[in-house]
C-alpha cells in the first residue's frame, strides 16, 4: 500500500507540473495578444484623434455662428467621413428650409402691406370646405366688426342682393366651365340693410386633375360711380325729351314764317327793291336752313331710342336718300358728288343718311 501512495503522488505531481506549464504558456500568448489588442485601440485613437477633434471644432464653430452655408471636413476613417458628410448634407437641407421659410415670410409681408395698402375688399374662397377669408377692408366696406362677419361663403350669400344673385352665380360657373374673366358688379347688403354696389373680380386655382380648387380676388366700392351713372342717363333722357319736345313745337311756328316769307317773295317781288329781294331771299334761305336743323334736332332725339339693328342695311339707299335731301343745295352751289361702292353696314338707315347729310 505504502508503495502504491508513492507512486501516485509522483504521477498527480507529474500531472500537476505539466498543467501548470500549459496555463502559464496559453496565458502568455493571451497577455501577447490582448497587449496588440491595447495597442492597436491605442494606435487608432490616436491615428482618429486629429480629424475627430477638427470635426468637433466646426460643429462647435457652426452651432456658435448660425452660418448654415459652412460644412464640416471629412478626414480620418470612412466612418468619421460618413459621419461628415450626413452631418453636411442636414446642414443643407436645413439651409434650404430656412431660405424657404424667409421667402414665405417676405411673401407674407409683402401681401400684408397690400392688404393694408389697398382700398378694395380681398377674398379667398375655398372651394373643398367653403370657407371664404374676407380681409379686414373686405368687411369694413359692409360696415361690419371681423367677428360680425363669419368666414364663410354663407356670409357672402346673405348679403348678395336678390335680384343679383343668379348673374353673380352664373359668371362664377361661367369662369369654372368655360375660362370667362370673372368680372360682375353686384350689390352687397352693409350692416345698416342698406346695399351698396361693388364690383367683383377674380381668378380661380385649378389642381392637378384641372377643377377649381381656390378662388381669390377683390371688391371695389362702385357706388358713387354707380350714382354718377345713373344722374348722366336721367340727365340723358331729360335732354332727349326736351329736344323731341322742343322740335314738335318749333316746327309749326317755324312752317308758318317759312310760308309767308314764300308768299311774300311770290306775290310782292315785283314790287321790291333789289334790297328787298334780298332781304326776302336771306329771310326764305333762313327758315328753311332752321327747319332742316329742327328735323336734325327731332332725329337726334330719337337716337339711342330704338333697338339695336341686328341686320345690314343698304348704305347706296341711305346715300341716295341723302342726297335727295340735299338736291337743292347741290343745285345751288353746283356740287358734284361722288363716291366709291359703299359696304353694308349693321346701323339705322336713316341715321346713316343723317350722317351723309352731315
Amino acid at each position: 500500500m505504502p508503495g502504491i501512495e508513492v507512486s501516485y503522488l509522483e504521477s498527480e505531481t507529474t500531472a500537476l507540473a505539466s498543467a501548470t506549464t500549459t496555463n502559464l504558456s496559453q496565458l502568455i500568448q493571451l497577455l501577447v495578444l490582448l497587449s496588440g489588442l491595447i495597442a492597436a485601440v491605442l494606435l487608432a485613437s490616436h491615428l482618429a484623434s486629429k480629424p475627430l477633434r477638427l470635426m468637433l471644432e466646426q460643429v462647435g464653430m457652426i452651432g456658435k455662428t448660425g452660418d448654415l452655408t459652412a460644412r464640416v471636413t471629412q478626414q480620418g476613417p470612412t466612418e468619421f467621413q460618413e459621419l461628415g458628410q450626413g452631418f453636411n448634407e442636414m446642414l443643407g437641407k436645413l439651409q434650404q428650409t430656412t431660405v424657404s421659410q424667409e421667402k414665405y415670410r417676405e411673401s407674407e409681408e409683402r401681401f400684408s402691406f397690400a392688404v393694408q395698402g389697398t382700398n378694395d375688399g380681398l377674398w379667398n374662397w375655398d372651394l373643398t370646405t367653403d370657407a371664404v377669408w374676407y380681409s379686414p377692408r373686405y368687411k369694413e366696406m359692409l360696415g361690419y366688426q371681423d367677428h360680425e362677419f363669419p368666414n364663410v361663403l354663407d356670409s357672402f350669400k346673405t348679403n348678395l342682393h336678390p335680384e343679383d344673385a343668379a348673374d353673380t352665380w352664373n359668371a362664377v360657373q361661367q369662369h369654372f366651365n368655360e375660362s370667362r374673366g370673372y368680372d360682375v358688379e353686384h350689390r352687397m347688403r352693409i350692416k345698416s340693410g342698406e346695399y351698396l354696389w361693388v364690383r367683383a373680380r377674380g381668378a380661380a386655382i385649378c389642381g392637378q386633375n384641372g377643377t377649381a380648387i381656390r378662388m381669390s380676388g377683390t371688391i371695389q366700392d362702385i357706388s358713387d360711380i354707380k350714382r354718377y351713372q345713373q344722374v348722366l342717363e336721367r340727365s340723358n333722357y331729360d335732354l332727349q325729351q326736351f329736344a323731341f319736345i322742343a322740335s314738335h313745337d318749333l316746327q309749326e311756328p317755324l312752317r308758318k314764317v317759312a310760308s309767308f316769307c314764300c308768299l311774300l317773295r311770290q306775290d310782292y317781288w315785283e314790287q321790291l327793291d333789289d334790297d328787298g329781294r334780298k332781304y326776302i331771299d336771306f329771310a326764305v334761305d333762313g327758315a328753311a336752313r332752321m327747319q332742316t336743323l329742327i328735323r336734325d334736332l327731332l332725329l337726334f332725339s330719337k337716337i339711342g331710342a330704338e333697338e339695336e339693328c341686328d341686320t345690314p342695311i343698304d348704305t347706296h339707299a341711305a346715300f341716295r336718300s341723302a342726297i335727295s335731301n340735299l338736291e337743292s343745295s347741290i343745285e345751288d352751289s353746283q356740287a358734284v358728288i361722288t363716291h366709291d361702292t359703299l359696304p353694308p353696314l349693321l346701323a339705322n338707315e336713316r341715321e346713316i343718311a343723317q350722317l351723309f347729310k352731315t
